[in-house]
């Protein structure tokens, strides 16, 4: 028996609410922590009427459902290189965002940032790099980050 090419998105759209009210995380940090793609999961998560994925591949939905609270506090105590964090943090400094508008949007202690942004630590929480990525991510769809004209509101 062939497997469907689709399948329902309404579970796996209530899977990811769940796990983003359960874990007091984005979105868009589960799905990077999950692989997937930004728009898809804006796509499957859309509350505007017309707008929402009615089905999804079920290889999205296996990663959807393999996302669990557990595998997001374990991101919390994994360490990653702090490469690719400096370099975010650097591309949202340049766009207009402080260590300290950043640290408060991530609920991160500022002087953690300030070591990273600094080169003084060698390496981060995994968690810390797919919140930076999430709001350059964010910050970067907007239309003013575009033109380079943005300014952070701290």
């Amino acid at each position: 028996m062939d497997a469907p090419s689709r399948v329902v998105a309404a579970p796996f759209r209530a899977h990811l609410n769940h796990i983003s009210a359960s874990t007091a995380l984005h979105w868009s940090v589960i799905a990077l922590h999950a692989g997937l793609p930004l728009g898809l999961a804006r796509a499957l998560l859309d509350v505007r009427p017309g707008r929402r994925v009615q089905s999804i591949a079920p290889t999205l939905a296996r990663q959807v459902l393999a996302i669990t609270p557990e595998s997001l506090d374990a991101a919390r105590r994994q360490l990653v290189p702090a490469r690719a964090s400096r370099q975010v943090l650097r591309r949202l400094a340049s766009l207009g965002w402080s260590s300290r508008s950043v640290a408060s949007r991530l609920h991160v202690a500022q002087g953690m940032l300030d070591a990273l942004a600094t080169g003084l630590t060698t390496e981060v929480p995994q968690l810390v790099e797919l919140q930076l990525c999430s709001l350059l991510a964010a910050t970067e769809a907007t239309p003013r980050a575009r033109s380079g004209r943005l300014v952070a509101a701290a």
